[in-house]
C-alpha cells in the first residue's frame, strides 16, 4: 500500500511539473525574435524536412526555423 501511494504522489507531482515547464516555454515562444533571416538555404538535419526558408533567433538560441510564410505569420516571432 505504501508503494502505490509512493507512486501516486510522485506521477502526480511529475504530470504537475510538466505541465508547468509546458505552459513556461509556450509562453516564452510567444517573445518576438531579436533576428529573422529571410529568403535563405537553411540545412536542419531533420529527416522529414532538410531544408528551410527562414530562421528567427531569440537571444542567443534559434526560436523558428521554416519557410518565409510559416515564420512572416502574426503572431509568430515577429515584433508586434
Amino acid at each position: 500500500m505504501k508503494n502505490y501511494a509512493l507512486r501516486l504522489v510522485l506521477q502526480t507531482l511529475a504530470l504537475v511539473l510538466g505541465a508547468s515547464l509546458r505552459s513556461q516555454a509556450q509562453s516564452a515562444n510567444t517573445a518576438p525574435a531579436d533576428t529573422i533571416v529571410f529568403h535563405g538555404h537553411v540545412y536542419t538535419e531533420n529527416a522529414k524536412h532538410q531544408w528551410a526558408q527562414a530562421v528567427a533567433i531569440r537571444r542567443t538560441k534559434i526560436a523558428a526555423v521554416g519557410s518565409d510564410a510559416e515564420i512572416e505569420r502574426p503572431g509568430r516571432v515577429l515584433p508586434k
